[in-house]
């Protein structure tokens, strides 16, 4: 909050800002209050998928279009839809093998001839 004069008088969450020279905002919320365009709707039901939107998020970040900070951020939530999308994958797999393994320790085993 400001007062009439225009200086910094405190804010309602409790962090201070200053406005510089040019009116934009400097201090612990500034950062906060900037806005990034909608992602574009983005599949990630395969892992090729979810490199090929890892990739683009690297791409955007050398070119600049995106802050090294939020990148980030969406690499590690990323990496852990990919590792969800392993356990998801492999758990039927392995309960599968398991039952199977299981199941042909129950099994008497066939007498082999000599």
């Amino acid at each position: 909050m400001s007062n009439e004069n225009g200086q910094n008088t405190g804010s309602d969450s409790g962090k201070e800002t200053q406005k510089g020279a040019t009116g934009e905002l400097k201090g612990a919320i500034a950062p906060a209050l900037r806005h990034y365009p909608s992602p574009r709707s983005v599949r990630l039901n395969t892992l090729l998928a979810i490199r090929r939107e890892m990739s683009a998020v690297y791409k955007d970040a050398r070119c600049g279009r995106l802050p090294t900070a939020e990148a980030t951020r969406l690499s590690y939530v990323l990496t852990q839809i990919a590792m969800l999308w392993e356990m998801t994958e492999f758990e039927p797999r392995l309960r599968a093998l398991e039952q199977k393994a299981a199941a042909d320790a129950q099994t008497p085993a066939a007498a082999v001839p000599r």
